[in-house]
């Protein structure tokens, strides 16, 4: 996946997910404690850049990839 369709993606999901502005940066900073991850801060610059194509560090992107049934197997293999 190039990195302009990972962020077109996850554009698209941060879309659907605007019933609450915040409804899917919250998920994530609970699904990154749940995982034992450490403490995500969900500030809304972070998923901006993120879907404008700055590459989240390898461990901030775990939480995610769990939280959209991405196994760590493809996320390794997507890079």
């Amino acid at each position: 996946m190039v990195v302009t369709e990972a962020g077109d993606l996850l554009r698209r999901i941060l879309d659907q997910e605007r019933g609450d502005a915040a409804q899917f940066p919250r998920r994530l900073v609970a699904r990154d404690e749940a995982l034992g991850l450490g403490i995500m801060v969900a500030r809304p610059e972070k998923f901006s850049r993120w879907c404008n194509g700055t590459i989240p560090e390898r461990r901030s992107q775990i939480a995610p990839a769990d939280l959209l049934h991405v196994s760590l197997e493809q996320l390794y293999a997507l890079g």
